[in-house]
């Protein structure tokens, strides 16, 4: 399995299996912790660009967490933690919000670590 493969499956809110995982780390030459980051990385510079909606980042962000935190997950890194709670506060529009401002924030705050123009 690749990067993409990944990503596709966990945006379409299916569970992402170790299984997968290790294999797409295995693909990339990569250590699971370090798939992950990268995962996170590809998910918010696609957003970033467009290339992502909201939807498809903010779900295979979700999915990432929860595979990462789960029985046998490996944790998320300080970055990966980063651009998921990026992603979670435009899960919510308050009263008087749309949802242009609560993607903007998560712009704003992918920003702030530094994924701006990348």
């Amino acid at each position: 399995m690749q990067l993409d493969d990944l990503i596709e499956t966990a945006a379409s809110n299916q569970a992402l299996s170790p299984g997968d995982v290790e294999s797409a780390a295995r693909e990339s030459g990569m250590t699971v912790p370090q798939l992950l980051d990268l995962f996170a990385r590809t998910v918010a510079t696609g957003y970033l660009r467009d290339d992502y909606s909201y939807g498809f980042a903010d779900m295979a962000m979700s999915q990432l967490l929860g595979f990462a935190h789960g029985d046998t997950g490996p944790g998320l890194s300080d970055f990966a933690r980063q651009v998921y709670e990026a992603f979670d506060p435009g899960e919510y529009v308050r009263d008087g919000e749309s949802t242009d401002q609560t993607e903007q924030l998560t712009r704003e705050l992918l920003g702030h670590i530094g994924l701006v123009g990348r």
